[in-house]
Formats: structure tokens, sequence, C-alpha cells
């Protein structure tokens, strides 16, 4: 430290009291936004000076820091700006050397010595510790005019008695793309600080991070989240712009076309093919008729026309059918075709017909009366029930009348309010595009796209909508997706958004139904009188619904707020009736339904009853409520579905059917997987995979137990999941509706088909980005957020959902999937997947693929882009794809390290490194997806280097594998040494590469290694959340196909008896012995040792694990023999893990007690060759990341009865199975803990379940067993027998207490 500074700070040190009566209280924002008590005042000294640079697009210029300690780990800093900071664009870091020591902290050349950074950027102040007691920091900031202010609390070096001394240098960074554009920053400054004992004594609530907004500026917080009050916008464009990124896109926009035939003119190949197609009625409703569309494959080379496509029913009467191209083989045959036709179901019909190719030319096809005109001015079409004209130029969708009651027309109009409630429709301004995307003898669809408009000429969002009609339907079809287009500000808001319905006559009657919370249906037919000129209901959320007008009073559920109403309706008009069926109405909350006047009017948003509507629900399901107002997103969209018949011939309930519950084509998986379309399928053979099959059914049912407990529900939400890192939207992570699309093709199980198109288009409106002031992002996918598309990290105390997109939007962000939103379109023809699908490529193609130069620490950048771009490739051919593929595959091809174990090795980052910090190797789960990617891009192009990429790749996998537990462990050094505990049946993103090199050299290990993963994945309990889910079938489905083949190549003696049992022998079967007790609560944690003979050696393991609070910085053992003699002693830091090992001698019989006194943030177990050790539970005990594992305890001799206290103490199922001493299974449980963890730094322990057992006749005074499973910590008590537990039955005993 040079002089000058010590001087002038021991004069400081001096004048304190003189400087603390003059000092100014602090502005009131401030107090707020630190937690400081109102008008708090204390001195504070300048310790840095600045000349700030003249470089404006740096809009974090600081002139001068002052800081003031406050206590001896307490200190206040005060940032000066030039001007107000905009921590949007540039940002601001405090590189803090807290014991002013160079050999510890950060080694490197700037910032060497650091041992805390604190960066000011967007609306937080996060921290990045460098040393164990940093770790610890806690902190408040704020932001005032000019000035940024931080508290933070943490660990300094004292100077003296009273004062501190730190190191601190200032570094503020614009940053566009390509780096640095702008900076500046300070040297290191030494800084001794008085401690300000006369300051006022504070209790502020600090964090591991702070909000650099006050809460009370939000119009909502919690704990967990803050959300923007109406009156700010969030970013504006220039924000987003000072960092935006080149791209230069070499085409337009790919769009949906669906020609009637291939290019090749050439008979089919081979003999003719017959493909079943099933046809199954489930809502007990006859359908007259049901309405098929169902994406059919066929191999490669053997049919070219479709003209040689022949439809047959049950009867095998020739049917008529719509047939048109999705995509060809390279070879230009057919590979997937769109087949389009009527058939009549009874209820519950079960019917089988088929489609047939052969070297024929079809029949011609019968005359439909499906006509389309089009003019300058309108497209009007004629259905034969349905005269519909479109006006091409005031577009409101479609006026719509019967054929010869012209003069009874419906007309469609869309409202849009916006916050001032000013009205905007579409037929304001012309739309920008209107395309026939579908045109057949069975059905025409017209898509139009344009913005709402005023009469003014102002544009406000905008608007997709597709028409669709029938041949002899009076029904028209309508999907509106509705579109925040508008890129000047974050946030748009808009009052209502309303479908309005009006008939040419007086409305006169309303039908409605629905249920209430118990499912009990409810329906009435109400008709409109003088006193009750209008009808209403309000879907206000997923749980509640109430009626106004006539209705009220007449419908008991709806007069008690508790009900979901169904969205089909039928109203009565003087001269016609109109029935509509919404599709996901209440799901899809809030809507509404009014019939007053001559008008149906349907509340797409309807308009909110107060300022403070949402504001009572839970916190994951606010964000789109603003004061009264709806809040969206820019680039986010959603789609209502709503069918519309204007001959009132179809029943209300009917109506229901087709769009709620719609008939699904089923093909048999056989045909998928001689098309070889989807890759290897496993295709169901007896009981072969029966396991697989249970466990997905019970893992599809919890994902929607819980998406009821969760209300994962909302025009926004409906197909998502809740509750990554407590606080996210899943964003479908791991692509689940591509696992449950491809256990469709597997099984026929139409729910999976229903759930997986509800998932796809999700994504495809929500979590792609449609729209952004940077148009690198468009067509980028969006990783787990706060309302989907804000903050991701766990880092922000509270997240926000205004975020500026970055790494983790865009396709390098590793969470870039695409496969779900393709099987949509090519199983169901759904054009908005595919649309959204397309964007994403063409973000991969031009964006990514061409910056893409490394592939760092998270590999799975390249792996899931590749997949993403070579699945577009595979279900589209389009060879821009396969390009953009090769320039990704080239990255790791490239860096792979042949001669260092054969993957991609590196230090891998502090949350990899597990017990050893700095450690070179990967992650498997990370070279599992890259992995998968190279092998999606070898079966595209057989590219040989491929080949060997993924073989020595899978060989570093079968070197890091534990076959004794059959799972991998999280990261694994160059060696294949684990890094962390390996975890049976982890990880799912391993399998399939492996299995796939056993496919590429028949090596069975490879096979074993898939195999036995998956085996023991399905043994333990269903997957713990939405992102679980999706991880665990992604991409094991496949690898099923492959070691199903592989096994009918090799072994076929043995192939049926693949997963061929149920979950519960396999369970059984697979379950071990646990490794270790794993003791983690109560912080005093206790082992009993008993001698084998006269010595042996103790060995003590500490885990960290988790996160808690650090209680103290050292953890304590205490070994006593049975004397009450200590006879051993050590203590250990409680941030790192440690392994202690004692001599215990004695004679054979002789006991001691271990007693460790550590915090929860890590889990201890106790061992010894000649030693017998068990744990002893005590209330609270619990045991951390036990998984499926076996334990042994002992049952009294004369014992009638006992019971168990269990707990899952993290989300997701856990269970427990006791068996007597025979093996015979006496009693079980299972359960599922949703929500936080149950820890006692959150709320505790809330949920907890007694199992009672009742011994019965099974024997007693010997060892029973205790199969625990859970997916994180497992809590455990006993009552009414000794509270001891081992982990295996040589090891226990009665400790002699």
């Amino acid at each position: 430290m040079s002089k000058s500074p010590m001087r002038f700070l021991t004069s400081a040190l001096l004048c304190t009291a003189a400087l603390a009566a003059a000092a100014e209280p602090f502005p009131a924002l401030v107090c707020d936004g630190l937690g400081l008590p109102k008008n708090y005042a204390v001195p504070l000294t300048t310790i840095v000076t600045a000349q700030p640079p003249d470089k404006k697009e740096l809009s974090t210029r600081f002139t001068q820091l002052e800081a003031a300690a406050l206590a001896q780990n307490l200190v206040l800093l005060k940032l000066t700006y030039v001007d107000q900071p905009d921590f949007i664009t540039a940002n601001t870091i405090f590189y803090l050397d807290l014991d002013n020591d160079l050999a510890t902290g950060r080694a490197d050349k700037y910032h060497r010595g650091t041992d805390l950074m604190v960066t000011f950027s967007g609306r937080d102040a996060t921290p990045r510790a460098f040393t164990p007691d940093a770790k610890n920091a806690r902190m408040a900031a704020t932001t005032h005019e000019n000035t940024a202010w931080l508290l933070l609390q943490t660990s300094f070096a004292a100077s003296g008695k009273d004062a501190i001394a730190f190191s601190v240098h200032l570094l503020c960074e614009f940053r566009a793309q390509g780096g640095v554009k702008a900076s500046q920053s300070c040297p290191p400054t030494n800084v001794t600080l008085p401690i300000l004992t006369s300051a006022k004594p504070i209790k502020p609530t600090l964090g591991v991070s702070a909000s650099l907004v006050p809460l009370s500026f939000y119009n909502y917080y919690n704990d967990k989240i803050a959300l923007l009050p109406l009156a700010d916008k969030g970013l504006t464009a220039e924000q987003v712009m000072a960092a935006a990124r080149p791209i230069q896109p070499e085409r337009p926009m790919p769009i949906v076309t669906l020609p009637d035939d291939g290019p090749a003119d050439k008979p089919v190949a081979g003999d003719r093919l017959a493909i079943n197609i099933n046809l199954l009625e489930e809502a007990g409703i006859a359908r007259q008729p049901a309405r098929i569309r169902v994406g059919v494959p066929f191999p490669q080379g053997r049919v070219f026309q479709t003209k040689h496509l022949t439809l047959r029913d049950n009867t095998g009467k020739i049917r008529p059918a719509q047939f048109a191209v999705m995509t060809l083989w390279p070879d230009q045959s057919l590979k997937w075709v769109l087949t389009q036709f009527d058939a009549e179901l009874n209820p519950k019909a079960n019917l089988n017909w088929t489609l047939t190719a052969g070297p024929e030319a079809a029949p011609a096809p019968l005359s439909s009366p499906l006509r389309l005109t089009e003019t300058d001015s309108a497209i009007t079409i004629a259905t034969g029930a349905l005269n519909a004209t479109i006006d091409k130029r005031k577009f409101a969708f479609a006026e719509l009348a019967k054929p010869g009651q012209e003069t009874s027309r419906l007309r469609l109009a869309a409202v849009l309010r916006d916050e001032q409630g000013r009205p905007f429709t579409t037929a304001a301004l012309p739309p920008s595009s209107i395309r026939i995307e579908e045109q057949g003898p069975e059905r025409i669809v017209i898509r139009v796209e344009g913005n709402y408009g005023n009469d003014a000429g102002e544009k406000l969002m905008s608007y997709i909508a597709r028409m669709t009609f029938h041949r002899q339907s009076s029904i028209m079809e309508l999907a509106w997706t509705h579109l925040n287009s508008e890129i000047n500000r974050e946030f748009t808001d808009v009052t209502s958004l309303d479908l309005e319905l009006t008939a040419a006559s007086p409305a006169r009657a309303l039908e409605v139904a629905g249920a209430d919370l118990q499912g009990n249906p409810f329906s009435g037919n109400i008709k409109l009188t003088p006193d009750r000129p209008n009808l209403a209901i309000f879907q206000r959320n997923d749980l509640e619904a109430e009626a106004s007008g006539a209705l009220r009073g007449l419908i008991p559920a709806l007069d008690a707020g508790k009900a979901r109403i169904n969205g089909s309706v039928a109203a009565d008009f003087a001269d016609s009736r109109l029935t509509v069926g919404f599709q996901d109405f209440w799901q899809r909350w809030p809507k509404a339904v009014t019939l007053a006047d001559n008008r149906l009017t349907f509340g797409i948003l309807p308009r909110q009853p107060s300022a403070d509507f949402g504001q009572d629900l839970p916190f994951w399901l606010v964000f789109p409520f603003c004061e009264g107002k709806y809040r969206t997103k820019w680039g986010m969209a959603f789609t209502e579905r709503i069918s519309i018949d204007v001959g009132g011939a179809t029943s209300r309930a009917e109506m229901a059917a087709n769009r709620d519950l719609p008939v699904i084509a089923v093909i048999p998986a056989a045909w998928y997987h001689q098309c070889q379309v989807f890759g290897d399928v496993s295709v169901p053979n007896g009981k072969q995979f029966a396991a697989w099959d249970e466990w997905f059914e019970n893992c599809a049912n919890d994902i929607l137990n819980m998406r009821e407990r969760q209300r994962e529900y909302g025009y926004f939400n409906l197909g998502d999941t809740f509750g990554e890192r407590g606080r996210n939207w899943t964003n479908n992570e791991y692509d689940p509706a591509h696992g449950l699309f491809m256990q469709f093709v597997r099984t026929g199980n139409r729910k999976y088909a229903r759930l997986g198109l509800e998932t796809a288009r999700h994504q495809a409106d929500v979590d792609i980005v449609h729209a952004y002031p940077d148009p690198y992002y468009i067509g980028a996918n969006h990783q787990h957020s706060i309302g989907h598309t804000g903050q991701w990290s766990q880092v922000p105390l509270r997240a926000t959902w205004t975020h500026r997109y970055d790494g983790h939007t865009s396709a390098e962000n590793g969470h870039t999937w695409v496969e779900g939103m393709a099987d949509a379109w090519c199983l169901t023809a759904e054009p908005r997947t595919i649309e959204a699908a397309y964007a994403l490529g063409e973000h991969i193609t031009w964006g990514m693929s061409k910056t893409f130069t490394r592939l760092g620490t998270h590999e799975r950048s390249a792996g899931w882009s590749m997949k993403a771009i070579l699945c577009l490739y595979r279900y589209l051919g389009d060879p821009v794809y396969l390009e953009a593929a090769r320039r990704i595959v080239e990255v790791p091809l490239r860096e792979q390290k042949f001669d260092q174990g054969g993957a991609w090795p590196h230090v891998l980052p502090g949350d990899h490194s597990g017990i050893e910090p700095g450690a070179t190797g990967n992650a498997i789960f990370l070279i599992g997806v890259l992995l998968s990617g190279i092998k999606d891009y070898y079966e595209v192009t057989g590219d040989p280097r491929a080949a060997t990429s993924i073989i020595a790749g899978a060989r570093w996998l079968l070197l890091c594998y534990d076959s004794d537990v059959c799972g991998w462990p999280y990261t694994a050094r160059v060696d294949g040494k684990p890094l962390f505990e390996p975890a049976g049946g982890s990880t799912a993103m391993a399998p399939q590469a492996v299995a796939f090199a056993g496919k590429l050299t028949g090596e069975k290990a490879f096979i074993d290694a898939a195999y036995d993963t998956i085996e023991t994945m399905v043994a333990r309990s269903g997957s713990s959340s939405g992102k679980a889910f999706g991880s665990n079938t992604l991409m094991i489905l496949n690898a099923l196909g492959i070691i199903q083949q592989w096994y009918l190549d090799h072994e076929p003696d043995k192939a049926a008896t693949l997963l061929s049992g149920n979950i519960k022998e396999l369970r059984m079967k697979k379950t071990r012995d646990a490794k270790g007790l794993q003791l983690r609560a109560p912080d005093r944690k206790t082992f009993f040792a008993k001698l084998q003979g006269d010595s042996a050696e103790l060995t003590l393991t500490r885990t960290p694990t988790g996160a808690a609070p650090k209680r103290s910085l050292l953890a304590t053992i205490t070994v006593t023999n049975q004397a009450g003699t200590v006879v051993a002693t050590e203590t250990c830091s409680t941030d790192k893990p440690f392994t202690y090992t004692t001599k215990l001698t004695g004679k054979p019989g002789d006991e001691f007690s271990i007693v460790v006194d550590d915090d929860r943030r890590a889990h201890w177990s106790a061992a010894g060759l000649g030693l017998k050790v068990v744990g002893k539970l005590v209330p609270e005990s619990s045991m951390a990341q036990i998984r499926t594992a076996r334990y042994y305890f002992l049952v009294p001799a004369g014992t009638k009865s006992f019971r168990m206290k269990i707990t899952g103490v993290h989300s997701g199922p856990y269970g427990c199975t006791i068996q007597a001493p025979d093996g015979s299974t006496v009693a079980e449980m299972s359960g599922r803990h949703f929500g936080e963890a149950q820890l006692p730094h959150l709320k505790g322990v809330t949920n907890s379940q007694w199992l009672d057992v009742s011994v019965g006749k099974a024997r007693t005074g010997e060892p029973w067993t205790a199969i625990f499973s859970a997916t994180g910590d497992f809590g455990i008590e006993f009552d009414g027998i000794p509270p001891y537990l081992a982990i295996s039955k040589d090891q226990l005993f009665l400790p002699n207490e």
C-alpha cells in the first residue's frame, strides 16, 4: 500500500465522529432498496476517483467510489456515474481482494488475488466467489439517479482493532458482438476503512444476489420473482440493438407447401403395399363424420406418386381421400404423405381401414362439391353445405351462410383493444399475406397473415388465421394465432381480444355445459327474455368460472364460482342455429362467452374485472396480468382453435368431442420401423419392454397429475410444465413432445399423441422467438425461464420476466430442440409447429452454424443444434440444413482428443469438478448429447469420421461407467475416474450413443451398458418433473430400438425377455445394498461402530451436497469408546470434501460412538474393515441422494407392529418397501412431494407420511430389509423399533447406549 492512502485513511479513522455528525440522510429510495431504516445516514469515505473516458456508448462511466465499514463484515459502497447508468447495455464489475492476499483467489494476470466479483448487469447484482469464505457473501443493492449502491456482507480482513482492509478495482464494459466495444477501469486500490462503531445498528435483509430495483417499484414480487408495473414496458429496441449480432439469411423464410404429387412419375416399386389405419372413437359420441388427418410414411424407393394410393374402409369399400406430399426421400420417392378423409364412426367404434399402394393407378375420385373461386377482392368457397366469402382487402375471417340462405349470413370480427381501450381489427388494414395452403377434394385451407389496425391506419400486433373447409360440411375451422410483433418496447399491454360472431337476427337462447371441480357435468339451455337480455360466462382461471346476466341463479356450479366450462356452445337466433366448438376453453383461461342482441362473443382475452386480477394466483401464473391489462412480451404468440357450424346440425356434444377428443389414426409401429423415418423403432413383441411401457405410462400420468396440482394451464402455459429451479417454466426442456410421439408410434396410445401435440404447439407459439429487434434471434428456442421468455438463471435473488436475449437464447444455448415439433408435422400435419421448426432451422443455418467455432465447456451446444438441424433435414430434405450440420459437426470432429480418452477433455467448471477442483475431463450427459448429434449426422451422411468419433467417445463413456450401480457419474476425469458418485440409471443422455456404438461395432459391452442403465432407470421411481420426463424419454426410445435389433441379430433367443417383467419385479432385481448411509440431517449425526477383532480402521467420508446456509466454518468429529473416553477428534472445513481415518483398538465386541457436528451442506458415511457400523435415526434424520437402495434394521423378538415416518425432502416421487427376513413384502408405500425442498432454511418439513407395519407371522429378532427410493434426500424415522440402520445384514447390531 502506498503511503498517501495510508495517511488519508488514518485521518479518516481519527475523525469518524465528526463525519457522522455531518452525514446527510440517504435518499428514501436508497434506504428502501438496501433495506435500511428511513433517513439512515453514515459518513462515506472516497476511496477511488476517476476521470471518465469520452465514450458516450458506455453508459456506466464512473467518477468516484465511496465506502463505509458498518461492521467488521459489512461494507457499504456507493459508485457515482456521469449519467444515470444503463446496466442493460453496459455493466459494472467490482473486483474485491477481501484479505489483501494475492496468493488467494484468482490467479490470472489481470485480476490476481480477487476473492469476490460482484457484477451489476441488467437489473441485478450477482456474485462470483473464488474462495470458500467469499461463497458466503450476502448483499443488497440499488440504484438512484446517477449512483449505484452495494451493501456487502462477507469476510473482510481486519486492520488493527477497529478497521478493515481490502483491495478493490472496477471495470465497466459495453459489450457487443465480437467482444468489448468500450470500457473504463481503475487499477487495484488498497483500502483501509474505520469501522463506524457509532453507526446505528441495522439488520438488513441480504441475499446471495440482489435486485438493483427497489421492491416497492414492482407490480408484483415474492421471494422468487419480481414483475414490472404497467408503466414500465421493459427494454427498448435501442438497448437490444446496442449488442446486435450479425446475420445474413440467404433466402426468405420457408413456407408450408403441400403439393398434390411427387415430381417423379414412376410406378410403385416391388410388391403392393398395404398400411393398416386404426380408427377408434373414444368419447362415446357418434362422429358424423370424423375428420381424419394423418401423415403416412413410405419406405425409400417404393412409391413416387399419390395417384397410386387407394383408401379402403373396414368393409373393403374404396373411400374418397385427399393426398398431399409432405416430404420426399433423396431419390424423389414419397417419404411422408398427408392423408385426409372422412369416417362415419359410431360411439366407441374401433375400425381398421387400409391404405394401399399398387402398380396400377387408383380409381378416379368421385366428384366433390368443394370449390374455390378467387378474384382480386375475395376468395369464395363452397363446400356443398356452406358458402364462405373471405374479403382480401378488409379481412374479417369470413362471412358464412348456408346455401340458399345468404340473407342469414354470419359475420365474424376480431377486436383487439389496446391499453387505452381503443379498438383495432383485422379488417382495418389489408393483410400482408393470403395463401391457399391446401386445396383438394376433401379439404381447403386458407392462410391469412397481417396486422391489427385502427381507422387512423395505426398497427398493433399481428395475427395468422387459418380457415379450413371440408367437403359437404357446414363447419369452418379457425386456427387463430395472435402474435406480439411489436419490437419498439419489450412489453405490450392490451385490454382485451374478442371474436365476435354477428348473426342476421336476434339471439334467443344459449346452450352451455361444463363440470364442477369434482367432474360432475352440468348443462343448461337458457333463453333470453326482456328481463334477461344477455347471457355471460367468465372462466376466470382453471378453477373458477362465474355467470352473469340471465345465467345467474340457473346453474349451481356457476353460482358457486367453482367450475370448468366446456368450450362447445350452441346459440339460437330467430332464423338460425349456431354451434361453436372452442378447443381447450377452460384450460386456456381466461375466457368468456357472451350472448346479447344478435351477437355471440368469445372473449379470447376478456376484459379483466379489476386492476388486481390474477394477483391471487400462484406466482408462476401471474406474469401476463398487469394492473388489469394483458401483458405480452415481444415475439410471443398463442393460438386458439375454434369450429363454427352455421348449419347448426352438429350437436354441441359432437362439436365438443371433435374439438377436444378428435379421432386419431394409428399406424402399426412395425410400419414406421420398416420405413425408417424415425430410425430404429422398438416394435412391440409380446411382453418385451413391458416394464418400459408401464414406467412410461406412470410417468405420463405423473405429468398430468402434476399439471393439475400445479395448475399448469392458461393461454401461454398449456403444454408446458413448471418447476425448473423452483421458479421457471420448463419450456419443455429435453423435448418431451418427441418422447411422447415416439411412445405413441411404438404403442399406438393416443393419450401420448394428444399430450405430445399440446407440448409441441406450446413450444411453437411461446418458446420460439417470433419477433425481436435483433433479427439474429428470430427462431431461437428459449430455455427454461420466468414467464417462458424471461430470466433463466438461479443466480438473481428475484428473477424477472424482462430479459435481453443472449447466448442463453440463441442455438448455442444447449437447449435447442425441434424433433417434437417436426413429429407433430409428420404425424398430424400441424402447420404451426412446422412453421416454428422452419424458423428455428433458419436461425441455426444462418446464425449459429456460421459463428460456431469451438465447443467450449458445454458440448451439448453442438449436440442439440446438430440434432435439431439434422431432424429438419431428415423430415424435410432441405440441403441447406445438411450444410449447416456439416459446419457444426466439423468443430467436435476437429477438437476430439483420441489420445486423451477419446472424448473432449478440458478443465471442468466449478460446478462440474466435484471432488477435484480444477480436474480435466467431461460431463457424461454433455458427451452423450454431443455423440447423439454426431450419430444423427452419421446416419444421414455415412461419414466414416463420424463413426470413428462415436466409437471413441463411447469407449470413454464405458471407461466412466459403473457396472455395479448400472450408471454413470455426473462428470469424470480423462482416465474415467468419477468426480461425483455414480448413480444407477443415470444419465439417460448416454445409452443411445453407447448402444449405437454397439450397433457399429457389434460389441456387447456397449449394448450391456446401455440396456442395464435403462433397466435400472425404469426400476427406480418415475420422473420427478417435466424436465426429468423429457430427459428420460427423448433418446431412450431410439436406444431401445437399437438394442432390440442388436439382440435380434446376435442373440435372438434372449430378445423377447428384454424388460419383460413389471416394475415391481424389476425394482427387486435391480436394487442393491446401499454403499453408505449418507446421513445429511440433522446437524448432529451419530454412528456406532463395533470391533470384530482387536483393532480396525474407521473411515469417515464427508461429501458436499445440495445447498443450505453455512452454519459454521468447521465441522467436528468426536469418537468415544464405551467407557465414555474420547479417543479421537478432528475438524474439517465445511466447504470441502473430507476423508478422516483413525485406528480403533480394544477387544472384539467393543463399541464406539462417532458424533459428527456439521451443517447440512454435506452428507456423511462411516465404514471400516473389521467393524460393524450403524447409523442412528433421530427426529429430522435424512439421507442424501439415495436414489433406490436397500438398508437393514432390527425388529426385536415379540414385536407386533411398528411404524416409519417417511419424508420426500425434494420434489419428486419417493417410496419405501419393507421386507421380512424371508424376503416377503410386509408393507410398502409411495408418494410424491411437490414444490420446494423440505429443508429447515426454507419452510421446513410440512409433508410426511407414516407407514404402519404389522408384523403378523413374520420372523422377528432378525434383520429386516427396507428399500428406500427418492429423487433427492429421504427423511426417515423409526417408531416402535430400535432407531439403527445398516447398509448390509452383517453390519447390523444394536449398540449399548
